[in-house]
């Protein structure tokens, strides 16, 4: 177990927490402007391909492996300071997004798309850093015995911000045409991003190891934890319920837009529903985690979470009724989201990672599913250009006409979120109320 150059007191970590706070919504506020629906907006707007727009907005998740390598280096440099210095680059190079339609117009479409993968590729590399430090981080900086009720306030404040994000997201892009209202957004975005990580300065933990150990991980450190029957378990769940939902983000969008009928601006602005769901129901899951355990509120999650391309794939299309169907399923979505989230969190924190061997083994989870979450829109969006130049063919669980392709796409996703359910029910957790609050001498 690697010291830490001082103790971490409680009361330490609990000042920290309203600076955490805010960072999170600044966070949230940043993503929904420059990497969520006006993003994958802005990529159609230019004529990119679904494969394409998958492809480019998962490339933030392929270096994720490099977590296993790197770890050891993120701990002797310090996690608190390595968070702060990657992530605070990544801001700046994601506004090079902004000069994509420039590049189109003096290069090319084909060069504008290696520039964009290339400036996301950079983004992401920078974030993989970050993040390695971050969960370890912020394993260490929340006390135990709030980690629920603080996940809740920390998501309610976070859907706050992206409240306010979409609104004035779905304004600018109801009411002004061109391809610089999405530039104009991607710019706020980034600014808010920078904000993010100047307040996370105020956050407890993360010093540097005190202890020089090995640059890299040793064999034996690695087989260790993957010998541990319940992180595999957890991380096989986990990985099969980002698969099954992190391409709805890139996706969905698309379905409302081409299939249902409805506008850009009331699909950006149908995120708020989803910010509904979250914020009416935050306090409550986190409570819930907190006094009866992380499971149950996990597993409650899920099934809610199922029922979101049940619905896509009995929405209305083109009719007077589909605006309000969404509507619901974003608010379905949105309840589930906030339940998965605080359940799984503090599943992970508090009953799968062992606080002596947090940094490997948080490197196999995040490596494993950030590695998910690049295959699925890569492999959703190479599946919907394919069923949609095969439309007309017989294809089992395929009907002819647009919405064919998304038919298939939501019914894989129903399979694999019903299957990371039956593995993630087999966890072992503690029991509510078991959690104690360590001193962070040795983290």
């Amino acid at each position: 177990m690697s010291q830490r150059s001082e103790t971490i007191t409680r009361a330490q970590k609990m000042r920290g927490l309203p600076w955490l706070v805010s960072s999170e919504g600044l966070n949230s506020a940043a993503l929904m402007l420059a990497m969520t629906t006006p993003f994958v907006l802005f990529l159609h707007d230019l004529g990119f391909k679904k494969t394409h727009i998958g492809l480019a907005t998962s490339l933030v998740h392929l270096t994720a492996p490099l977590a296993l390598v790197i770890a050891p280096s993120v701990e002797r440099f310090g996690l608190k300071r390595t968070y702060l210095a990657f992530m605070g680059s990544r801001n700046f190079v994601l506004c090079g997004l902004i000069l994509l339609p420039w590049v189109i117009e003096g290069r090319g479409p084909d060069f504008a798309l290696n520039y964009a993968f290339g400036v996301m590729g950079l983004y992401g590399l920078l974030r993989i850093i970050a993040e390695t430090a971050l969960y370890p981080w912020m394993m260490e900086s929340i006390p135990n015995s709030v980690r629920g009720k603080f996940t809740a306030v920390s998501m309610m404040a976070s859907t706050a911000t992206r409240l306010l994000a979409v609104l004035a997201s779905g304004y600018v892009i109801a009411h002004y045409d061109g391809l610089w209202r999405y530039q104009i957004l991607i710019a706020v975005g980034c600014c808010l991003g920078l904000s993010s990580v100047l307040v996370r300065m105020k956050v407890a933990g993360g010093k540097p190891a005190q202890e020089r150990r090995s640059r890299i991980f040793k064999l034996s450190e690695i087989k260790d934890a993957l010998a541990d029957r319940n992180l595999l378990r957890y991380v096989a769940g986990i990985s099969l319920l980002v698969l099954g939902t992190h391409s709805w983000g890139t996706f969905a969008p698309l379905f409302l837009k081409e299939v249902v009928g409805l506008s850009a601006a009331e699909v950006v602005l149908l995120q708020s529903g989803t910010m509904f769901g979250s914020f009416v129901f935050c306090y409550l899951w986190g409570y819930a985690a907190d006094r009866y355990g992380s499971r149950p509120v996990l597993v409650a999650g899920i099934i809610l979470i199922i029922g979101v391309p049940i619905g896509w794939l009995l929405m209305p299309v083109h009719s007077a009724w589909s605006l309000y169907w969404a509507a619901t399923i974003a608010v379905m979505a949105g309840v589930g989201e906030v339940a998965w989230h605080i359940g799984d969190t503090k599943l992970l924190y508090e009953s799968v990672v062992p606080p002596a061997k947090k940094m490997q083994y948080m490197a196999i989870f995040y490596a494993v599913v950030e590695l998910t979450r690049f295959i699925g829109p890569v492999a959703v969006g190479m599946l919907l250009d394919s069923l949609e130049s095969r439309s007309g063919e017989e294809i089992p669980l395929f009907t002819p006409g647009p919405g064919g392709p998304y038919q298939m796409y939501f019914t894989l996703a129903v399979v694999m979120l019903v299957m990371s359910l039956s593995l993630l029910v087999g966890i072992r957790a503690k029991s509510a109320g078991s959690d104690t609050d360590e001193q962070e001498g040795a983290a």
